[in-house]
């Protein structure tokens, strides 16, 4: 790993809130991706080959906290291709909408949504890769991913070790989402020494 990239990382786990999180990230732009990879952040491809062996290769797919567009990449290596993306920050919306990976790419910060969102039930998969961790979104957001699925629809999430009870209670409170699958991985980070241990959850609209 880059000492470059090492320095990144160990800023990203002194961040304490969301805010902080979010600010490091505008300032790396581009190079947010390099620093991931760099670190050996495995979760969007862990996800998009999960995602490859369950879910229709046409279905509408919201990429929320979608950055770089890093899963993006490799969901399209896995031939999905009906694919919006959604990020708060608009230096992440403008570098997507550069790469030309999404049909659509929305600004639009999970924690300020509307309950009229003209979002609602609009999608066959919602996706959330990373955003659940610490200094990332609260687990009490996951209702908000959740309102944005059609009926019968897949939300999937991964969610570090350090929150997970928070984040499995969150799951209990909405009571038409069944858990179909949790695929337990070792970290999310690789090649750097405090990446947490997470799991892919596959939670199915009822």
């Amino acid at each position: 790993m880059k000492e470059s990239s090492r320095r990144v990382m160990e800023k990203a786990y002194k961040c304490t809130t969301n805010d902080e999180t979010l600010q490091l990230y505008d300032e790396l732009g581009e190079n947010c991706q390099v620093v991931l990879l760099d670190g050996g952040y495995d979760a969007p491809n862990s996800i998009a080959v999960a995602m490859n062996k369950v879910i229709e290769k046409d279905s509408l797919i919201l990429d929320v906290g979608c950055g770089t567009g890093l899963l993006a990449e490799y969901l399209k290596i896995h031939g999905f291709y009906n694919i919006d993306g959604m990020d708060a920050l608009r230096n992440m919306v403008n570098i997507c909408k550069e790469k030309k990976l999404y049909k659509n790419v929305i600004k639009q910060d999970v924690r300020y949504v509307s309950l009229n969102s003209e979002l609602n039930e609009k999608y066959d998969v919602v996706v959330g890769c990373g955003i659940f961790t610490i200094a990332h979104l609260n687990p009490k957001y996951l209702i908000n991913l959740f309102r944005w699925l059609k009926e019968n629809g897949t939300l999937i999430v991964s969610c570090t070790q350090p929150i997970l009870n928070q984040f499995e209670m969150e799951i209990s409170k909405i009571n038409n989402l069944f858990c179909e699958n949790v695929i337990i991985k070792e970290s999310m980070t690789l090649n750097y020494k405090k990446g947490y241990s997470y799991k892919i959850y596959f939670l199915k609209k009822i």
